[in-house]
C-alpha cells in the first residue's frame, strides 16, 4: 500500500513521471500504482510517502472508551457519544516499511 500526501498524489495525477517512478509504476485510473492501492493521507508532509507491506503492522487493542453527554444536544433529543480506541502500534517487520522525502510533489 502507498500512503502520499495528498499533494504527492495529485502531482502524480498531472504528470507520472514527476517522482523518479518507472515506466510500469504509472498512475493507473482505480487509485493503484504498480499495483499497489494508493490512499492520500493528509497528515503526512507534502513531499512525504509511506510505502509499506501493512499486514507486518500489528495494531494492539487494550481498551475502549465509550463517552456519554446527554446535556450538549439535549433541545435537539440527541445525546453526544466520544468513542476513543486506546492501542499501541508495533511494527514486526521494520523492512516492510520505505519513507521517501522526495515524491515529486514541490
Amino acid at each position: 500500500m502507498v500512503l502520499g500526501s495528498p499533494a504527492s498524489i495529485a502531482k502524480w495525477r498531472v504528470n507520472p513521471r514527476s517522482a523518479t517512478l518507472t515506466a510500469r509504476a504509472l498512475p493507473e485510473d482505480d487509485n493503484r500504482i504498480a499495483g499497489m492501492d494508493v490512499i492520500a493521507a493528509g497528515n503526512l508532509p507534502s513531499n512525504r510517502v509511506l510505502i509499506g507491506g501493512f499486514p507486518a503492522l500489528q495494531i494492539l487493542v487494550w481498551g475502549i472508551e465509550v463517552q456519554s453527554n446527554p446535556y450538549t444536544f439535549s433541545l435537539e433529543h440527541n445525546v453526544a457519544l466520544v468513542i476513543n480506541l486506546l492501542c499501541d502500534i508495533r511494527v514486526s517487520r521494520a523492512a516492510a516499511f520505505i519513507a521517501s522525502t522526495d515524491s515529486g510533489a514541490v
